[in-house]
């Protein structure tokens, strides 16, 4: 059973593999893109932090 396939009932939601989300998640694949996504957002966090950085200097903000 493919780990992307809908639950057919709530019951195989809950077992192992049984296309619940938990088992989607415990995919390598799907945590290495989540590591990488992480990794883009923190990078994105320092950049904007230190865009407002400089508008708060120019500009006497907090």
């Amino acid at each position: 059973m493919p780990p992307w396939r809908p639950c057919a009932t709530s019951s195989e939601c809950r077992r192992p593999y049984g296309g619940g989300v938990s088992a989607l998640m415990a995919d390598s694949g799907v945590q290495e893109a989540r590591e990488r996504v992480e990794a883009v957002e923190t990078g994105l966090d320092l950049e904007l932090r230190g865009r407002l950085k400089s508008f708060q200097d120019r500009w006497g903000g907090d």
